[in-house]
C-alpha cells in the first residue's frame, strides 16, 4: 500500500526519511524497534521550524486553504504531507508530530494525539516554580505490539528538551546518551492559583506524585534535571481543539511561535538550533560553535545549514 486515504504517501514519507518499504520489512510490525528506527530518522529529517508564522518565509499558497482568510499553518493532512515531505520544509509540532500520527497509523500503530503544557522556569527567584503554558503543544502517545503501557513519541519540540527516542509511560523510563545528557518521566502536580487579574487564574507544577507526567530532562553529566513539558494522558485532542491551538500559535502576537524565529534540527550526535540570529551547534553536550547571524546571512544559513528555502 502506498497512500492512505488522509493525505500522506508512504513511499514519499520514507524516502524523505531516507528509508524504503523493503528497509521496513527486517523490523516486525508495530514493534518498539520499528518505531525507535522511525522517530529518530524522522528527527533527523524534518526540522523543527515557525519560519511562516514568524514571518521570515513567506506563507506559501500551498501549504495553507485559500478558502480561510488569514490562515498561516494549515494542519490539514495533505497540507502538511505538501510542505514537510514534498516541499522539504519542516514545522512546529502540530505540523511534524501530525505527521508522523499519520504514518505510524498507516503502519498499523495506535497513535493518541495529546495535549501538553511547555514548561517556563518563573522570574520568582527566591521562590523558583515552574509556570505552564496553554495547552498548545502536542504529543503522541503510541502502543507497539504486546504492551497496553504507551510509549511517548515527539518528533516536534524543538529543543534540547525533547527525547531522541520513544520512552515507556512509567516512572523507571529514562534515557542517558553517551554525551551525558539524561531524560526521564515523573510523575508531576499542576497546582491552580487564582489571581486578582484574571478569572481563570496561572497552572505551575512541581515534580512530585501527580496525576500529570513530565519529561524532564539534564544537559550533561551532574547537571540538574529540569521539566520541558507536562501532560496528562487522558488529555486526548482532536481535530477541533488543534484548530484553536494552531490558529492562536500561528496569528497571535503573543506566543513565541510568531515573536522568534526558532529552527532545530537533530543530524546524529549533533543539534543545531537557531533562536532570532542566535546560532548555535551542541555536539556531545557541548556547544562547539555559537555565533550571531547578521540579517543578510539568514537565508543561507537556513539553506546550508538546515536545509531549508523558502
Amino acid at each position: 500500500m502506498t497512500s492512505t486515504a488522509d493525505g500522506i504517501n508512504m513511499n514519499e514519507y520514507l524516502a524523505r526519511l531516507g528509508l524504503t518499504r523493503d528497509a521496513l520489512t527486517s523490523y516486525a510490525p508495530r514493534s518498539l524497534e520499528l518505531l525507535t528506527l522511525l522517530q529518530e530518522t524522522h528527527a533527523i529529517a524534518i526540522p523543527f521550524e515557525n519560519l511562516a508564522p514568524a514571518r521570515v518565509f513567506p506563507v506559501h499558497p500551498d501549504h495553507v486553504d485559500a478558502s480561510i482568510p488569514g490562515q498561516v499553518v494549515s494542519i490539514a493532512s495533505d497540507k502538511i504531507f505538501q510542505k514537510l515531505v514534498r516541499d522539504r520544509r519542516g514545522g512546529y509540532c502540530f505540523e511534524t508530530n501530525g505527521l508522523f500520527a499519520l504514518a505510524l497509523r498507516s503502519l498499523g500503530y495506535q497513535v493518541d494525539t495529546i495535549g501538553g503544557r511547555v514548561v517556563l522556569p518563573a522570574p520568582d527567584v527566591a521562590q523558583p516554580y515552574y509556570e505552564l503554558q496553554a495547552l498548545t503543544h502536542t504529543l503522541l502517545l503510541v502502543y507497539v505490539e504486546g504492551d497496553d503501557t504507551p510509549y511517548l513519541c515527539d518528533v516536534g519540540f524543538g529543543g534540547r528538551g525533547m527525547p531522541p527516542r520513544p520512552m515507556r509511560l512509567c516512572t523507571t523510563a529514562s534515557i542517558e546518551l553517551a554525551t551525558g545528557e539524561r531524560y526521564a518521566l515523573a510523575r508531576a502536580h499542576v497546582n491552580h492559583a487564582v489571581e486578582p487579574s484574571t478569572y481563570g487564574g496561572c497552572l505551575d507544577v512541581s515534580i512530585s506524585d501527580g496525576a500529570n507526567w513530565a519529561v524532564v530532562y539534564a544537559t550533561g553529566p551532574n547537571k540538574p534535571m529540569h521539566p520541558s513539558y507536562v501532560f496528562h494522558p487522558a488529555m486526548k485532542m482532536a481535530a477541533k481543539d488543534y484548530e484553536m491551538a494552531n490558529w492562536y500559535c500561528s496569528t497571535s502576537p503573543f506566543p513565541n511561535m510568531t515573536r522568534h524565529p526558532i529552527v532545530a534540527l537533530r543530524t546524529g550526535k549533533q543539534l543545531l538550533t537557531l533562536r532570532d540570529n542566535a546560532f548555535s551547534v551542541i555536539e556531545d553536550g557541548r556547544v562547539i560553535e555559537s555565533r550571531t547571524i547578521e540579517r543578510d546571512e539568514l537565508l543561507d544559513l537556513l539553506r546550508d545549514r538546515f536545509g531549508l528555502t523558502p
